[in-house]
């Protein structure tokens, strides 16, 4: 068997392998037992799989569920939308004239509040190490304990166009000023910050946890 990895949302409440079983309908197996904790899970990217939901319905053992999922606030953590909610708001001057240049009535990058459950010395896949870091976190493996390396998301930003003998892109952009996307940078045991790249074992790893 080939291994695989996912990250996914659901919804999600706990529930026993017997009221599962007779959620679906099901007869319990004899070899099983009907008191084993677990969670009733919905996978609404899914299709329905059973009359009555709108995902894809399937139980979980507790220790297997609370190993790969914590709970999220209805929102996106540490986001609010700020745009007006009442369907009969009317539009001020102000509003206007920023939708007329292409603005946007929503500040949602404004983080409120980046608290998560996640504690020092927990540990946890990649999945939810680069969540971490999008709410602010600096992130390393196990491993790493110790050698003053981490990883975090720089966000994005512009620079001053270096000048070298060349002049390689002095000129290019409005003040010399270049742009650049969000990354993740690896501060290095050497004390070096370098654009870094997630490597196969680092993905598949499930021993991710807040940088100390």
């Amino acid at each position: 068997m080939k291994r695989f990895n996912a990250l996914k949302k659901v919804n999600a409440k706990p529930m026993t392998r017997k009221a599962y079983n007779d959620l679906r309908g099901w007869d319990l197996p004899a070899d099983e037992d009907g008191s084993d904790n677990g969670y009733l899970t919905e996978d609404i990217n899914a299709p329905a799989n059973m009359e009555g939901w709108n995902g894809y319905i399937s139980w979980t053992p507790k220790a297997m569920f609370e190993d790969q999922f914590y709970e999220a606030d209805d929102e996106p953590v540490g986001v609010k939308c700020t745009a007006p909610q009442d369907a009969n708001h009317e539009l001020t001057e102000d509003e206007i004239k920023t939708l007329a240049s292409g603005g946007s009535l929503c500040e949602c990058c404004e983080f409120v509040d980046s608290e998560h459950p996640i504690k020092e010395g927990d540990h946890v896949g990649f999945g939810t190490a680069l969540h971490l870091m999008e709410l602010g976190e600096r992130v390393q493996r196990k491993g790493w304990n110790g050698k003053g390396m981490f990883v975090y998301i720089v966000p994005a930003a512009s620079y001053p166009a270096q000048r070298n003998a060349k002049g390689v892109l002095v000129g290019d952009y409005p003040d010399d000023m270049v742009p650049y996307s969000s990354y993740i940078a690896l501060k290095s045991a050497s004390g070096e910050v370098v654009p870094w790249t997630i490597s196969q074992s680092d993905a598949i790893a499930t021993d991710w946890m807040l940088a100390s």
